[in-house]
C-alpha cells in the first residue's frame, strides 16, 4: 500500500496539480528532452511506460549518475534562490517559493531550515544545505541525503515531495526503503536490501529455508500418504532421500533437485552423499540399514523384505511367488508361510509343501512308448513309489512317470532317502508305526526298540511317569513325553543326578555380571557394576551407560558415539575433539605445513579453502594450488610455448616477433606475392612486398595455387590445416584477424571493372557494357544483341566487348527509339551490379 501510495504521490507531482487545484508544468520541449535520452534512466522519480523507463515530469538526469535527481523550476528561481523540487525554490533565507525575488521576506537561519550558523560566527552562513546543516562552512546531510548540498538522496532509498497547498508550510518528505533484489519466499523490504524474513526462512533474501515437518514417501491424487513415522526434517532433506512430498500442509517435492537422489549440496558448492541410516531414524525398522552412495539397503530378516511406502522391514506375503503349495493352500504368517493340503495329500516336514499320499500301483519298469509295466502287488503312496533306491519308476492308474533323482520334481517328493523295497518293509512303508520307538524290520513284520523314557506296551512304545517314581524332591517334577523335568526354586539348579534341587551359584554361569563383580548368595546373588555401567533390569548383568542419550548436546559439530562404560566424539570433517573430549572445536587447517601452496588458505567453521594465485588452480585434493599448463591450449601460434611456474612464455618461429602482450608471435617478414605457382615456379608477383598470411589468406585467386617468398614457396590450400594454421581467421583476414586489402594489393583484379575492398574479400564494379558474375568477382561481356532482340531492324546485330555492332543503319527516328531503350537496358544493368 505503501508503494501503491507513492506512486500516486509521484504521478500527481508530474501531473503539476496542487491541492489548491493550481497546476505548474514543465514545457513540452524538456519533457520531449527527458523521453529521448538514449540511457534507461534508474533510481527514484523514474516513470515507467510499456516500452522503456523515463525521467518523472519535472525531473531530469544528472549526468554524472544517470539518476533522475535535477529538478526542473519553470519559472526559474533566479540569482537570489535553488530549485530544489520541480517548481519549488529555496531562497535566500531559507524560504520556500516558486520563484525568488528580492522582495520576499528573508527568514531567520535555522538547523530546520538547513542554515543555521556556526557557533562563534556573526554572520549568515554561505552554503545553503537543503536536507542537512551547516558546519564550517560544509553541509552535514541528514541520514538518506547525499552532496555538496544535501540535495540528492542514496540510492538505496529515494523520497517522495508532496506538494504544499500553500507555500507557508514545510514540505513533507516520505522515505520508502528499496531492495534492489527482491526478498523472497513472502520476505518484506525493510531497509536498503535488507529483507524480513517469515518464520523458517533465512539469508540475505530469505532464501534458504530451515523450516522442519513430516515426510511422505507418497504422493497420490494431490494427497500425501505414507508418513514417515518419528521422522521431523527439512524439506531439502526428505526430498533429497526417500520423500516424495514434505510439510504441513504438504508440498510435493521437486522434480529436479540441485544434486541427484541420495546427495546435498555443501556450503561449497559440492554434491556429498547422505548417510540416510544416520540420518534418517526409524529406517529399517525390524532390520538392519546399511548406506550405500546414493542410496541405502535394508537387511531384513529370512520372510521378511523392505517395506517401499514405510521403509521398514515387514512380512513377505510368499503365498503370492508362484509355484508355492502345490496341491494345497498356502497360510501366509509372519516371517513364513505353511501349507494346508488337499484331501489326500500330506505336508511336508517343514510344511513347505505338500506330498502325494494317495495309496496307487507302483511299476517297476517304464518303455519307450511311456507305459508302465512290471506292477507290484502292494499298493504304495507316490513317495514310497518313487523315492525307494531300484524300487518304482511309475505310479498310479493313469502311469504317472517318476522324476528323475536330482530333480527338482524328485527333491520336492523325496524328502529322505528310503530303503530299497525287497519285500513288504513295514518299517520303511510306516516309519512311525513304533511311536517313539525304533522299529526293526523282521522276516514275519516288524519289532520295536523303545527309545529312553519310554516303554513298550504291545506293538507301541509308551511314556513313563518318572514322576511317580519320587522324584525332583525339593522342586516340583513335571512330566514330558519320554522325560521328565524338576522346576527347583529361584536360586536353585538341578543336582547332576537331576533328581533333587541344589544351590545354583549363578556367579558360575557364564556372561553372569558382566561388566562388574558377582558375588553369590544362597539361592541368589548379586552384582557389584565398574564405573560407566548400571545394574541391568534382569539384576544379572550390568549395562552401558549411554551417554550420548543422557545428554543430546554432547559432541557439538559431531557424532557421539556410545562405547563400553565410556564414550567418545566422532567430529564432522573440519573438526577435532575437545581436550575433555565433549565437544568438537573446529580444526585450523590453514595451520598445517603446507596447506594450500602457491596460494591463500582461509580457514572456515568445520572447513577451509583456497584461494589460488594467478596461474595455479585448486588441485584434486582441494588443499594445494598445482600449476595451470597454459601450453596445452596452444597459445603460441607459429612459436613454441614454454609453461612456467604461474605462467608461460612464447619463442617464436623464424619470421615471427613477440607481440606487446609477451603471449603472441606477429608475422614481420615480408616478401613478394606471386598469383600463380606452377611446376615449382612462380609467376605474376605483386608490387609490393607483404607478409604471408596477407598473400596466402587473400580471397583474389581462392582455390588456386598461389607463392610467396624468396625463394618461392607454394601457399597452403583451403580447407587444409596448414591454411586454418595460418589463416585462423578464415580468407580474407591475415593471421592476426586485420583485413586484407586486395584491391590495393592486386590492382588489375577486376578486369573491364573497378575493385571495391570489403570486410574479408572485395567485389568489382563493372564498366558500361559488363556485369558481374555470382561471385562479384567477374566481369562478363554483356551481350546486348540477345538482350534486345529489336537491336540492329532491318539489320544485323554483332556483339563486341562492351559493345554490339549493327551491319546496316536503320532509320533515324527507330535508332533514336532504339538507343533509348537500349540505354534504359544498361541502366537496369548498372543499378544491379552495383547492388551485387
Amino acid at each position: 500500500m505503501a508503494f501503491i501510495l507513492a506512486i500516486w504521490l509521484l504521478t500527481t507531482i508530474a501531473r503539476g496539480v496542487t491541492s489548491t487545484g493550481q497546476r505548474y508544468t514543465t514545457s513540452p520541449a524538456q519533457d520531449l528532452d527527458n523521453t529521448l535520452q538514449s540511457v534507461p534512466p534508474l533510481g527514484p522519480n523514474v516513470c515507467r511506460s510499456r516500452y522503456k523507463n523515463y525521467c518523472c515530469p519535472g525531473w531530469t538526469k544528472k549526468p554524472e549518475t544517470g539518476l533522475c535527481v535535477i529538478p526542473i523550476c519553470v519559472r526559474r528561481c533566479g540569482p537570489l534562490g535553488r530549485c530544489i523540487r520541480p517548481n519549488i525554490c529555496l531562497c535566500e533565507g531559507g524560504t520556500v517559493a516558486s520563484s525568488c525575488t528580492s522582495s520576499q521576506t528573508k527568514a531567520t537561519p535555522t538547523y530546520e531550515t538547513g542554515n543555521a550558523l556556526d557557533r562563534g560566527e556573526s554572520g549568515r552562513c554561505r552554503v545553503h544545505c537543503i536536507n542537512g546543516n551547516c558546519v564550517d562552512g560544509k553541509c552535514q546531510c541528514r541520514s538518506g541525503y547525499q552532496g555538496e548540498f544535501c540535495n540528492e538522496r542514496e540510492l538505496s532509498t529515494f523520497n517522495i515531495l508532496i506538494p504544499p497547498p500553500s507555500f507557508d508550510v514545510p514540505i513533507r518528505l516520505f522515505k520508502i526503503a528499496i531492495c534492489r533484489e527482491p526478498c523472497l519466499n513472502q520476505g518484506r523490504c525493510i531497509g536498503p536490501d535488507r529483507c524480513a524474513c517469515i518464520y523458517g526462512y533465512t539469508g540475505r533474501r530469505c532464501e534458504t529455508d530451515y523450516r522442519t515437518g513430516p515426510c511422505y514417501t507418497k504422493v497420490k491424487n494431490g494427497q500425501c500418504l505414507a508418513n514417515l513415522q518419528g521422522v521431523v526434517c527439512t524439506r531439502q532433506l526428505c526430498c533429497a532421500t526417500v520423500g516424495k512430498g514434505w510439510g504441513h500442509p504438504c508440498e510435493r517435492c521437486p522434480s529436479r533437485l540441485d544434486c541427484e537422489l541420495g546427495h546435498l549440496k555443501t556450503n561449497q558448492g559440492q554434491c556429498v552423499d547422505i548417510n540416510e541410516c544416520e540420518a534418517i531414524p526409524g529406517l529399517c525398522e525390524g532390520g538392519k540399514c546399511v548406506n550405500t552412495p546414493g542410496s541405502f539397503t535394508c537387511e531384513c530378516p529370512d520372510g521378511q523384505a523392505r517395506d517401499p511406502e514405510t521403509n521398514s522391514c515387514k512380512d513377505k506375503d510368499e503365498c503370492q511367488e508362484e509355484g508355492i503349495c502345490t496341491d494345497g493352500r498356502c497360510i501366509n504368517t509372519n516371517g513364513g508361510y505353511y501349507c494346508l493340503c488337499n484331501p489326500g495329500f500330506i505336508q511336508s516336514q517343514d510344511r513347505r509343501f505338500c506330498i502325494d499320499g494317495r495309496q496307487g500301483l507302483c511299476y517297476t519298469s517304464v518303455n519307450r512308448n511311456g507305459q508302465c509295466k512290471n506292477r507290484l502287488a502292494m499298493r504304495l503312496s507316490k513317495k514310497d513309489c518313487c523315492c525307494g533306491k531300484n524300487m518304482g519308476r511309475g505310479w498310479g492308474d493313469e502311469c504317472y512317470i517318476c522324476p528323475n533323482p536330482g530333480s527338482d520334481d524328485y527333491n520336492r517328493l523325496c524328502l529322505q532317502q528310503l530303503q530299497p523295497i525287497t519285500e513288504i518293509n513295514e518299517c520303511a512303508l510306516r516309519p512311525d508305526i513304533c511311536g517313539n520307538g525304533k522299529c526293526i524290520d523282521t522276516k514275519d513284520g516288524y519289532e520295536c526298540d523303545c527309545y529312553n523314557g519310554f516303554t513298550k506296551k504291545g506293538n507301541r512304545c509308551e511314556d513313563i511317569d518318572e514322576c511317580l517314581l519320587g522324584y525332583c524332591q525339593g522342586g516340583t517334577c513335571r512330566n514330558y513325553e519320554g522325560s521328565f523335568s524338576c522346576q527347583c526354586p529361584p536360586g536353585f539348579v538341578v543336582s547332576g543326578e537331576g533328581r533333587y534341587c541344589t544351590d545354583h551359584d549363578e556367579c558360575q554361569d557364564t556372561g553372569m555380571c558382566n561388566n562388574g563383580h558377582c558375588i553369590n548368595m544362597n539361592g541368589s546373588f548379586k552384582c557389584k557394576c565398574n564405573d560407566g555401567y548400571v545394574l541391568s533390569p534382569t539384576k544379572n548383568t550390568c549395562i552401558d551407560i549411554n551417554e550420548c542419550a543422557e545428554n543430546p548436546r554432547i559432541c557439538l559439530n559431531g557424532r557421539c558415539e556410545n562405547t563400553p562404560g565410556s564414550y567418545h566424539c566422532i567430529c564432522q570433517p573440519g573438526f577435532t575433539p575437545s581436550r575433555d573430549n565433549t565437544f568438537c572445536v573446529d580444526m585450523d587447517e590453514c595451520s598445517t605445513s603446507g596447506m594450500c601452496e602457491n596460494g591463500k588458505c582461509v580457514n572456515m567453521e568445520g572447513s577451509f579453502k583456497c584461494v589460488c594465485d594467478s596461474g595455479f588452480r585448486i588441485g584434486p585434493d582441494q588443499s594445494h594450488c598445482i600449476d595451470i599448463d597454459e601450453c596445452l591450449s596452444a597459445p603460441c601460434q607459429n612459436g613454441r610455448c614454454i609453461n612456467t611456474p604461474g605462467s608461460f612464455r612464447c619463442e617464436c618461429n623464424p619470421g615471427f616477433n613477440l607481440g606487446p602482450d609477451g603471449r603472441s608471435c606477429l608475422e614481420t617478414r615480408r616478401d613478394l606475392c606471386y598469383s600463380q605457382y606452377r611446376d615449382g615456379q612462380c609467376s605474376n608477383p605483386t608490387s609490393t612486398a607483404v607478409t604471408k598470411s596477407s598473400c596466402c589468406c587473400c580471397t583474389v585467386i581462392l582455390g588456386q595455387p598461389m607463392g610467396w617468398g624468396t625463394p618461392c614457396q607454394p601457399c597452403p590450400l583451403p580447407n587444409t590445416n596448414e591454411f586454418d594454421a595460418l589463416c585462423p581467421h578464415g580468407a580474407g583476414m591475415t593471421y592476426s584477424g586485420d583485413d586484407i586489402n586486395e584491391c590495393a594489393q592486386n590492382p588489375n583484379i577486376c578486369v573491364n571493372g573497378g575493385c571495391e575492398n570489403l570486410m574479408g574479400t572485395y567485389r568489382c564494379i563493372c564498366d558500361s557494357g559488363y556485369e558481374v558474375d555470382a561471385t562479384g568477382k567477374i566481369c562478363s561481356d554483356i551481350n546486348e544483341c540477345e538482350l534486345e532482340q529489336s537491336l540492329c531492324s532491318g539489320g544485323q546485330c554483332r556483339n563486341t566487348p562492351g559493345s554490339f555492332q549493327a551491319s546496316k543503319v536503320p532509320r533515324v527516328s527507330n535508332r533514336r527509339h532504339l538507343r533509348l531503350d537500349l540505354a534504359a537496358k544498361l541502366e537496369e544493368l548498372a543499378v544491379t551490379n552495383r547492388d551485387v
